[in-house]
């Protein structure tokens, strides 16, 4: 049966999802993320992020996670696509479609009038299918690492690796 024929199924991740979960999150992140963790993961970021996953006959092959806080520039929220994987064999087209058309329709269900995603600088397939879904470029996205200690007044101090 090819990827056609067999049937796609879009739906929110749950904790029940960690040991695949973990299994992506390691293969697009670059690094080992345990079923724990990615537990872990999950449970910290609800309320601001939802994984949204794809699945073909019960194995998950693609995960998304929409970002949508509340934003002092706008009376609706700031929506931004925070993960995007597919997994190789399945990246047709077809899946990344499916998955970048639910992620927008949920942010808009929940008021997002715009939404937002990054993706890298030499990563240029991916640059093409989301022009061709309507992405546009707009800004230079910019990261600072935090390896000091540093201290906030009014908080005990924090170190970042």
């Amino acid at each position: 049966m090819n990827e056609a024929q067999a049937t796609l199924t879009v739906r929110l991740a749950t904790t029940q999802d960690s040991n695949e979960l973990a299994h992506l999150m390691s293969r697009f992140d670059g690094e080992t993320v345990t079923p724990t963790r990615a537990t872990d993961r999950l449970k910290s970021a609800d309320g601001v992020e939802t994984a949204i996953l794809v699945e073909q006959e019960r194995k998950i092959i693609g995960l998304a996670s929409l970002r949508l806080v509340a934003a002092l520039s706008s009376d609706a929220p700031h929506a931004e696509i925070a993960e995007f994987y597919v997994e190789k064999a399945h990246q047709d087209g077809n899946v990344e479609r499916l998955l970048l058309r639910s992620v927008e329709a949920l942010a808009r269900q929940r008021g997002a009038t715009q939404i937002i995603l990054l993706t890298g600088m030499k990563n240029t397939d991916a640059q093409s299918r989301y022009r061709a879904s309507g992405y546009q470029e707009f800004a230079l996205a910019m990261r600072k690492l935090f390896s000091e200690t540093f201290k906030v007044e009014g908080t005990s101090a924090a170190t970042h690796t």
